[in-house]
């Protein structure tokens, strides 16, 4: 009697397990469809929008959006960015600081970011973290700054009427404010002013740009670019060849362009 009940319990015990390991490949199976947010219309891997199902995107990385009002969103280090384009035939992705509002010019962005937020494509991918990702293309910084006094010099362009609504208001606590295009060493940086935020840009250093240019750059955004998969054959390729990469350095501001000599698909 005391076996026949052991029996039992083991059978019970086994098809309850069964049916809850047919369940779980059932759910690893489901089909893992695209999914789409505002103008964002193709959401695939390796990104997934929060709630997808499980089986959805490379969980191993920060490759999660959100949908917030409509608005496809990346939340990057402390800073929350607007999607505006995925292209996945060259693993990138363009974001927008959500604090610039096209036709605004007083709008600035809110977050900073440098290059040394990301990895070069030639760091393992064992070392990347949570952040794969990396710059796309040359970039260069511009800084927004507030300054004490006025300053007479090529790289700085005066937002001061765009941001404020007037350069010439009497007042002893008036600032100045500029945008810096370009590399700008510590030394070279006037002492009245505040390194108020940091972004990068397509704008090659030492232009005449004008404050609707900069503007124009910020609306657009910047690019980021993501590896195209993990395997130990193309991380040693990576290894073997980062000596053959082209790099372009600009001094002083650490903006650098990296191009793999290797790719894995």
């Amino acid at each position: 009697m005391f076996g026949r009940r052991i029996l039992l319990s083991v059978g019970f015990i086994t098809i309850h397990l069964a049916l809850f390991l047919v369940a779980c490949n059932a759910k690893k199976d489901e089909p893992c469809h695209p999914s789409s947010c505002g103008n964002i219309h193709y959401i695939s891997f390796p990104f997934y929008l929060k709630g997808d199902p499980r089986n959805c995107g490379d969980r191993s990385y920060n490759y999660e959006l959100a949908c917030e009002d409509n608005r496809t969103i990346l939340y990057l280090f402390s800073g929350r960015f607007y999607v505006e384009d995925i292209g996945y035939a060259n693993s990138t992705i363009r974001l927008v600081d959500p604090g610039v509002h096209k036709g605004n010019c007083s709008s600035l962005p809110l977050y900073s970011l440098t290059n040394y937020n990301f990895s070069s494509p030639a760091i393992s991918f064992k070392l990347r973290a949570t952040n794969p990702y990396y710059f796309y293309g040359l970039y260069n910084t511009i800084i927004f700054s507030n300054c004490e006094y006025p300053v007479n010099a090529h790289q700085y362009v005066d937002t001061s009427t765009c941001i404020s609504g007037s350069s010439s208001t009497s007042s002893s606590l008036q600032r100045y404010s500029y945008a810096i295009v370009g590399p700008m060493r510590v030394l070279d940086f006037e002492d009245s002013c505040s390194f108020d935020v940091m972004v990068w840009s397509r704008l090659t250093p030492f232009g005449n740009y004008s404050l609707s240019d900069i503007h124009d750059e910020l609306v657009w955004g910047f690019e980021l670019r993501w590896p195209k998969g993990y395997c130990v054959e193309c991380e040693q390729k990576w290894y073997n060849n980062i000596a053959e990469s082209s790099i372009v350095h600009f001094a002083y501001s650490h903006a650098y362009k990296i191009i793999p000599r290797y790719y894995c698909a």
